[in-house]
């Protein structure tokens, strides 16, 4: 019976630290996913600035 515990408290333990090693790989993930968010937003943000300003000079050229 003692054995059986010591199998079963091995396993529990075993099962513990795999759902950690889990959920750091997700977190990870999910830093270089914010990362690559944000380091993007620049770039993003300037091609949609620069649409928006070709937009309203073509309006501008037409309506004066």
């Amino acid at each position: 019976m003692a054995n059986l515990r010591k199998s079963v408290k091995r396993l529990l333990d075993h099962l513990r630290q795999v759902r950690g090693q889990n959920l750091m790989e997700y977190v990870l993930i999910l830093a270089m996913l914010a990362f690559a968010t944000v380091a993007g937003s620049g770039t993003v943000r300037a091609s949609i600035n620069g649409m928006l300003v070709s937009i309203s000079n073509g309006i501008s050229s037409k309506v004066t």
